[in-house]
């Protein structure tokens, strides 16, 4: 193993524990058991460089529906920044026979074979005039091996089609207009009366409730379309796709409200009704990231463990009632113990990135959950000593750390994560973070913005990373070891890469072997 300069990355990531982890779907909801598609355009691109084309869109669900376009003159373009600092990805106007934008994938039961679809997207079009503009489709051509479309047509609606189109429906006036943000949410119950079956939302509006004779949809032998009816087809989408998530369930109202939240956070996109989460406002100090959640609505609609795609996980709430909700984002800061003057006597240093919840109910009051157990997944950050950790939280919300108790009692759970237990402290809109008693047993060193550790249907495990910032270091090694003992290099990226491309690096590593990230 090399030794690094001066920040030093070292985690082993046992490719066998990936599996089993609870809630980490968008916004804590599910994982690749019911979360059977998510496509999210800040991860998993071919390219992250504005402007260029991207031929390949990694499914992150756990379940490998990636999909891809070959023809160069039909790639999508990557488009930087487009909301709320987050990226999309630009299907353009071109309507030319043989020339649209889309993306295929192959067909995978995990896509259909169920009585139960909800499907969130975040768009913007660019373009509504006439054709068939379609978000998201199975099917081979029109109501051929036809599972469902999710897709913009006359008078500028959203229009539906499950199971063939002999149940299509659109939403009613007013119409969608070009170079607005939206989140639109399909929801299909094949166990309820035909009659109430299919509902589309913009965020927590309902916009129309619609009969679907199917009370199942079949296995159909037809691929997964982004951007197209079906493929061949000439009709363009004309538009911005930021994420796409599929459940092959329909979700509750809890889990609803907690994903929708999750988007309108991330994107900046009201929603009008069911915000349970007020951190991500200019007033609140725009906590828009990762933001994640648990809630209730009652007895058997609830969400009571959520981790999301940020390092903390929330569960075991002892006072979690019917319709309260306790959601958690970050202000995106350094994650780096950094700050060494910000701190209670006997802390060394605190990570500069900050949390903050929201506890309420649907109508914005706030409510009390109870204790929380609390686990961070600390595996990106170096070596830890659990009892070097220390959790901070803002107890008189006046944005000062250094006035506040540690709290201390961290158990390590294995896998590099650590886990407070019922902590008592937190409540509506306090903040908090992670801080270390010992900067050289547990420095904290280094931020990454993210990290993700994806199997697949292949046998394989497709890693992804990106780090903001480190300090006095020149590049990035990964190796590999069957052992534990004896390393091998598989690739050397430099830091200026990194940081100039917003380069996520995707490695392609069997099963039981063990990776390690050095920053020299």
């Amino acid at each position: 193993m090399k030794l690094a300069t001066t920040v030093l990355l070292g985690f082993i990531l046992l490719l066998t524990n990936l599996e089993g982890f609870a809630q980490t779907g968008p916004g804590g909801v599910g994982n690749s058991a019911n979360n059977a598609f998510w496509i999210r355009a800040d991860l998993g691109t071919s390219t992250t460089t504005n402007g260029s084309p991207v031929s390949s869109w990694q499914d992150v669900s756990g379940n490998g529906n990636d999909i891809s376009q070959t023809t160069a003159v039909q790639q999508p373009l990557y488009t930087a920044s487009l909301m709320n600092g987050y990226p999309a990805v630009l299907f353009d106007n071109n309507s030319t026979a043989g020339q649209n934008d889309y993306f295929s994938g192959l067909d995978d039961a995990s896509l259909d074979n169920t009585n139960g679809l909800t499907i969130f997207t975040v768009v913007r079009q660019t373009n509504l005039a006439g054709a068939a503009r379609s978000i998201i489709a199975k099917r081979t051509n029109v109501g051929v091996n036809q599972a469902y479309m999710f897709f913009f047509y006359t008078s500028d609606r959203i229009h539906t089609d499950i199971v063939s189109n002999d149940n299509r429906f659109s939403t009613p006036a007013p119409a969608f207009t070009t170079g607005t943000n939206y989140i639109l949410n399909l929801h299909y119950d094949g166990t309820l009366a035909a009659g109430s079956r299919a509902k589309v939302y913009a965020g927590q509006t309902l916009l129309v409730t619609s009969t679907e004779s199917a009370a199942t949809i079949p296995d159909y032998n037809s691929p997964l379309i982004i951007g197209a009816t079906h493929v061949g087809d000439n009709r363009a989408f004309g538009g911005y796709i930021s994420e796409i998530i599929l459940y092959r369930e329909a979700l509750g109202l809890s889990e609803r409200i907690l994903v929708d939240n999750y988007l309108s956070a991330k994107y900046d996109i009201a929603i009008a009704s069911n915000n349970v989460y007020t951190m991500d406002t200019p007033a609140n100090g725009n906590y828009d990231h990762d933001v994640a959640g648990i809630g209730r609505e009652s007895a058997t609609d609830l969400n009571t463990d959520g981790q999301g795609t940020g390092i903390v996980r929330v569960l075991n709430a002892t006072g979690l009632d019917n319709n309260e909700y306790m959601m958690w984002g970050h202000d995106n800061d350094i994650l780096q113990a950094i700050n060494s003057t910000d701190i209670p006597a006997g802390v060394d240093a605190r990570v500069e990135r900050l949390w903050r919840t929201s506890m309420s109910n649907k109508a914005g009051a706030a409510v009390d959950v109870g204790a929380v157990d609390m686990q961070w997944d600390l595996s990106g950050l170096g070596a830890v000593t659990a009892s070097d950790l220390r959790l901070l939280v803002d107890t008189d919300n006046d944005g000062i750390f250094a006035d506040e108790t540690p709290i201390s009692g961290a158990t390590d759970l294995g896998g590099g994560i650590y886990s407070f237990a019922g902590v008592g402290v937190l409540s509506d809109q306090r903040r908090f973070t992670i801080a270390t008693i010992n900067l050289i047993q547990t420095p904290l060193p280094v931020e990454l913005v993210l990290f993700d550790a994806i199997s697949d249907d292949n046998k394989t495990v497709n890693i992804f990373w990106q780090t903001k910032s480190e300090i006095n270091s020149d590049f990035f090694e990964v190796e590999y070891s069957h052992d534990g003992a004896d390393w091998s290099v598989i690739a050397k990226k430099t830091v200026l890469e990194i940081h100039l491309q917003f380069l996520i690096t995707e490695l392609y590593i069997k099963r039981q072997t063990r990776v390690q990230i050095i920053i020299d």
